[in-house]
């Protein structure tokens, strides 16, 4: 895809330094210019070349895998319970100082997001119990724009006082 409309694409749009790097990277993947090794067939001699890949963790071709396995680890830490999908998107007035402070920013909107979660369930006016969460930080949209967000997979339910669901 980006070796097809990438060209089109950059003429419209200016990449960061991290964008461009990633792209780069992608584009590279798993062609000759990051090398490669031959493979033979001890039974029939045929040969087949084996380029490298990137190792990018925005590559869709070689962190599919991961993703995989990310997702399933997941999945085996749920409980047996109905979960939500939330959101937390830090307001784009905010990308700038994101970009410069990135470790720090990142930090604040997992922790406050996190404080949230927990001041919500403890309320009694609510749940009145220890939540049950799970946080995964984006800081990109598809098309490489930035869009710093926190995604939250909560249980609909958690634990009282005396540790009942």
């Amino acid at each position: 895809m980006l070796r097809t409309f990438g060209p089109a694409y950059l003429r419209e749009h200016a990449l960061s330094t991290a964008q461009a790097r990633v792209w780069r990277a992608i584009d590279a993947c798993r062609t000759p210019a990051l090398g490669g090794t031959l493979q033979q067939c001890d039974q029939c001699g045929r040969q087949q070349r084996l380029f490298h890949s990137c190792r990018d963790r925005h590559c869709p071709q070689c962190q599919s895998g991961a993703r995989d396995a990310w997702r399933q680890a997941r999945l085996a830490e749920l409980l047996p319970v109905p979960y939500c999908h939330l959101v937390f998107t830090l307001p784009h007035a905010l990308n700038g100082l994101a970009q410069r402070h990135a470790r720090w920013v990142y930090r604040t909107l997992m922790q406050c997001a996190a404080a949230t979660l927990n001041e919500f369930a403890a309320n009694p006016r609510w749940l009145g119990a220890m939540g049950a969460f799970t946080l995964v930080l984006h800081t990109w949209t598809q098309d490489l724009r930035r869009h710093v967000h926190v995604h939250a997979l909560m249980a609909c339910g958690g634990l009282d006082a005396d540790g009942r669901w």
